[in-house]
């Protein structure tokens, strides 16, 4: 059983592998979604072309210009650094908290650090 799928290129190569999924995958066990799946747009302003022609291959989903996938991000610059950033932030946080802690403590800062 297989539902997930990825594909990159152009919007209307996209739209019809989508539609060849939706119509000859389930023969193959191959079941996609599209109405949960996401396209994510790199032009911002394509976007609402890119709908425009999965709407005319009758295929309906989501578009965003950036969205997460496999531990990473896909998507605009600046997506990407709206997403990143919080983490680095909360990353920054934990060391400066471990930092604080090795002051006093700084085996167990260590350990923590490894571990």
């Amino acid at each position: 059983f297989a539902d997930d799928e990825c594909v990159d290129g152009p919007a209307r190569m996209n739209a019809k592998i989508v539609k060849f999924l939706v119509a000859k995958g389930p023969d193959r066990g191959y079941f996609p979604e599209p109405e949960k799946s996401i396209h994510v747009c790199d032009d911002p302003s394509q976007l609402a072309a890119t709908q425009r022609i999965f709407e005319e291959e009758g295929v309906a989903m989501s578009f965003r210009d950036g969205q997460r996938y496999v531990g990473g991000f896909v998507g605009t610059e600046a997506t990407r650094t709206a997403w990143v950033e919080p983490q680095i932030e909360q990353w920054a946080e934990a060391v400066r908290t471990l930092a604080s802690f090795a002051r006093l403590y700084p085996q167990t800062a260590y350990a923590g650090l490894v571990m």
